[in-house]
């Protein structure tokens, strides 16, 4: 990794003012991101922070359209291993989540 550049570090020792932690995991590229409670920004060399580009949605899907979308032995079985965790709607999700979107693309596959 690379070191801080001087703006860098100016632009880190500002928000930690807020009075919380600040984390920082530099990058390859000579970015750096920075983590404020749950806010992610990545600081240029310049030391400008912009807020990171969202790669992902997180959404809520009913069990009856996951059922039609992958079938409902699929959607049982993965219920099952999903029932004992303390958040079994997040465990079901994150247990279809591959399968989800597999079905969802080549349904746009088709619709290509």
């Amino acid at each position: 990794m690379h070191e801080l550049t001087r703006e860098q570090e100016a632009k880190i020792a500002e928000m930690a003012m807020s009075g919380h932690s600040v984390r920082v995991e530099p990058q390859s590229d000579g970015t750096v991101i920075a983590i404020v409670l749950d806010r992610r920004v990545v600081i240029g060399p310049d030391g400008n922070a912009s807020a990171l580009d969202i790669e992902a949605a997180y959404v809520r899907l009913p069990r009856q359209l996951l059922a039609a979308l992958l079938g409902d032995e699929m959607v049982d079985e993965a219920g099952m291993k999903a029932r004992e965790a303390h958040y079994p709607d997040h465990r079901l999700g994150m247990l279809l989540q591959d399968d989800i979107r597999a079905a969802i693309e080549a349904l746009l596959a088709v619709k290509a």
